[in-house]
């Protein structure tokens, strides 16, 4: 396995930790928090793509930010919501009224994942070996998702990042809460 591609199982409190906290906590209320969060995440485990969208019960999810290599996907950006994020097994689990919390592609997936349509239209398509997102409720019909990706070039997730993830989750949802009700206020 890559050594970039493992997550250590703590986390040292380096100048780039501080720093990615520090750069989510002064975006908070602003559009750049998205980012923030990603770069955070990026600084406990390896990440090749991600993003954040607002998953909705009685709608398609809403984009806020998507990163990508475009060369890796055979499909357009906008594929998923033109129809596959209802097969996906994470809008699934919001749907089914799962609490807040990080949800790893591998524990959630049905046993014929990869024999499923939701594989066969779209994730095949779209270059990755594996996915964790991170849900946060707004509300019993819309959550914040923010997922993170690993390309099929490199190696998996591992129980590892889990472990690293959920180190500064505590941290991602206090920030998310502040996020949301600042921005809720100002769209008021």
């Amino acid at each position: 396995m890559d050594s970039a591609y493992k997550s250590p199982l703590c986390l040292p409190l380096t100048a780039p930790l501080v720093t990615a906290v520090a750069k989510m906590t002064e975006t908070i209320g602003s559009a750049d928090w998205y980012d923030a969060v990603l770069n955070l995440l990026g600084t406990v485990c390896t990440v090749d793509s991600g993003g954040a969208m607002v998953y909705h019960r009685e709608q398609r999810p809403r984009r806020i930010l998507h990163r990508f290599n475009p060369l890796e996907r055979a499909l357009p950006e906008d594929a998923y919501l033109s129809g596959p994020y209802a097969l996906d097994p994470h809008y699934q689990l919001f749907v089914a009224g799962c609490p807040n919390g990080v949800h790893w592609l591998r524990n959630i997936a049905p046993d014929d994942f990869f024999e499923s349509e939701y594989y066969r239209v779209f994730y095949s398509q779209i270059g990755l070996s594996d996915s964790i997102e991170l849900l946060w409720r707004i509300n019993d019909d819309s959550a914040l998702n923010i997922f993170i990706e690993r390309s099929i070039r490199h190696s998996k997730f591992q129980d590892a990042d889990m472990v690293a993830i959920h180190m500064v989750l505590p941290m991602i949802f206090a920030s998310a809460s502040k996020h949301h009700e600042l921005t809720a206020a100002a769209s008021r």
